[in-house]
């Protein structure tokens, strides 16, 4: 887990999460409820996947500072290649590239970036990336292998 300190609003810094999970490479989607922002990387050939948690609170009573804690997870508790870590160290390099810029210049680039890629924020959690449904692939196949197996002794 890691905390960044922004001399910047709530509000603010939520906006310069969402363009620095843009920025990053690997995640696919993100979505933000609340305070929170979760950005997520999908299945892959090497994982099922991993997700950043992103929680932004007010630092004090003016509400001009905010601390930005990021953490990890694997999508799935068992998979044993998943690297969230790789993807918290991405996200907050891009935090730290992008926090003390002016929030006209934030907005500025989070139109240039989302008017040239589109965006990876989705307006549901159910419609973000996830591994889970490789895994029961993955579960099934072997279930069937083993039936066919045992049928054939």
């Amino acid at each position: 887990m890691e905390s960044v300190q922004l001399k910047a609003s709530e509000t603010d810094a939520i906006d310069i999460a969402k363009l620095a999970f843009e920025y990053t490479s690997g995640i696919k989607t993100y979505y933000q409820e609340r305070n929170y922002i979760i950005g997520k990387t999908g299945a892959g050939l090497g994982s099922y996947g991993e997700k950043v948690i992103v929680e932004c609170q007010n630092a004090g009573g003016d509400n001009s500072q905010t601390v930005m804690t990021v953490s990890g997870e694997k999508e799935v508790s068992t998979n044993i290649t998943a690297n969230p870590d790789k993807y918290v160290r991405r996200f907050v390099s891009n935090i730290h590239n992008l926090k003390d810029r002016p929030m006209s210049e934030i907005v500025e680039l989070a139109d240039q970036h989302m008017t040239a890629n589109g965006t990876k924020e989705v307006t549901d959690s159910s419609n973000q990336s996830s591994g889970n449904w490789l895994m029961y692939v993955v579960f099934a196949m072997v279930f069937v292998f083993m039936i066919m197996m045992m049928s054939s002794i």
